[in-house]
């Protein structure tokens, strides 16, 4: 009973062709998820076939997805799958896992116009989030230093207060001198979007659109089609690209540490 609960509905099997890991200390995903997450996260492949449930895909299409099996070949929902128009924007492949939990914490904060957002914590993911709430409408302003820079900040009224990541005793004191209405921390909102913890989302059964309208593969979708129409710029993120030809070099990659890194995997063969 178990495995016909557990079986796709919708089954499209792929070949993973792009995976991406990062080796920065203050990674939103895998410096939060470092207990679970120890290979890349394959985010976008080929389609080689699918059953008849399955619309609107052809064989040899390139998706985005996002997948924590470190496998050549997978099977995965369509639910689950956006396809991609241009494979050869690797940066927005690289961002895919990122873009995702972007959109979450962005709904999550639910930015209002004029709003000011300040966030404590600068890297690439934070200058993504930055991108989106001024997007949005806010006014957002990036710490890197938070002794140094609190300047900067200490006669605005603040909207809301977003953490990047743990803050050793001396920046939490200085924290707890700023003035907000609302704080987020990064590290302690789930990377899983709306439906990937759902077992009925994940084997193919869609949600009601007046159930829930952002759900995994919308938020992805809202993504993609910001960085394809030159809404977001990406020209900020830096990623060191390897090719290998099978799973082994990935891992030969991974054991030689490359420290502070986002490093896109691409299997040629």
């Amino acid at each position: 009973m178990a495995d016909k609960e557990n079986k796709i509905i919708d089954t499209v099997e792929l070949v993973n062709k792009y995976a991406i890991f990062s080796t920065f200390f203050d990674d939103p995903i895998f410096e939060s998820l470092k207990e679970s997450i120890h290979n890349p996260i394959f985010c976008c492949g080929k389609i080689v076939s699918f059953n008849n449930n399955v619309y609107n895909f052809k064989i040899n299409d390139f998706v985005a997805y996002i997948s924590l099996q470190f496998e050549k070949s997978i099977q995965i929902s369509s639910n689950l799958i956006l396809e991609l128009s241009n494979i050869d924007d690797l940066k927005l492949i690289a961002l895919i896992p990122y873009g995702s939990y972007a959109m979450k914490i962005l709904r999550k904060i639910n930015p209002k116009l004029d709003q000011l957002i300040v966030i404590v914590g600068l890297n690439f993911f934070t200058k993504l989030i930055k991108e989106l709430l001024n997007l949005a409408g806010a006014n957002t302003i990036i710490l890197n230093d938070l002794e140094k820079d609190m300047n900067k900040i200490s006669q605005l009224s603040i909207d809301t207060l977003i953490v990047l990541t743990n803050l050793d005793k001396k920046n939490q004191e200085i924290l707890n001198t700023i003035t907000y209405k609302t704080i987020f921390h990064l590290n302690r909102i789930s990377f899983y979007d709306k439906g990937l913890k759902d077992n009925n989302y994940v084997r193919g059964i869609t949600y009601p659109y007046s159930y829930i309208r952002w759900d995994f593969r919308e938020n992805l979708k809202y993504f993609i089609y910001l960085v394809e129409n030159k809404i977001i710029n990406l020209d900020f993120l830096d990623i060191l690209i390897k090719k290998v030809n099978n799973l082994e070099e990935i891992q030969n990659v991974l054991n030689s540490q490359i420290m502070n890194s986002l490093i896109l995997f691409e299997i040629i063969k």
